[in-house]
């Protein structure tokens, strides 16, 4: 026990000195992304206590194991959306440093400017997926990790407001109406799961 614990530390401490770092990469799209995996796990953990718990009526196991792997599966997704973000933004940045003569940068910019919008977009929607389904599952699960369950759900709320503050930046490049509209109605759909 005692090792895993300075495991977690040392990885949380190696997260927030990277995130407080002056490099571009990790910013708020992969914290909101983290904030998101972070959830999950909560909900992991929950669910994994409530399914030994000797009081779990027996016709909740089913759901609470498929959310416990939901929640597994989210949790992975969260991961790679967290790289995906950086290596997004990194790519946006690279395009930025081109010469403004460069005959391909306007299209390069619009290109990379979509995907450094599109990721925290699906790191959004990911978290309000899980949102709703933790609300559920908070039905079922035992009363001891209630408050688990909530700070779950208040994280992925965090997650999903970051995600959306990274989504709108990068609208702010894209020039093609449409499909900013198309975009800002996802973000909306998805932002409103968490004020159903």
């Amino acid at each position: 026990m005692t090792n895993r614990i300075l495991d977690w530390r040392s990885a949380a401490k190696d997260l927030t000195e990277a995130l407080s770092s002056t490099d571009p990469t990790p910013g708020g799209g992969a914290a909101a992304a983290v904030a998101g995996a972070m959830a999950c796990a909560l909900g992991c953990m929950a669910a994994a206590i409530s399914l030994k718990s000797k009081k779990l009526n027996p016709e909740a196991k089913p759901e609470l194991e498929a959310y416990a792997a939901k929640m597994a599966s989210l949790r992975d997704r969260f991961h790679q959306l967290a790289d995906e973000d950086a290596a997004a933004f990194e790519r946006f940045m690279l395009v930025v440093t081109l010469p403004k003569e460069d005959a391909n940068r306007a299209r390069r910019l619009q290109e990379t400017a979509l995907s450094a919008a599109e990721v925290p977009l699906t790191t959004a929607e990911a978290a309000a997926e899980a949102y709703k389904e933790t609300q559920r599952a908070s039905r079922l699960a035992a009363g001891t990790v209630a408050s688990d369950l909530w700070c779950a759900c208040h994280l992925f709320h965090a997650a999903a407001e970051s995600a959306k503050e990274n989504v709108i930046i990068n609208l702010r490049v894209l020039k093609d109406p449409a499909r900013t509209s198309r975009l800002q109605e996802r973000l909306t759909e998805a932002l409103a799961a968490f004020h159903a």
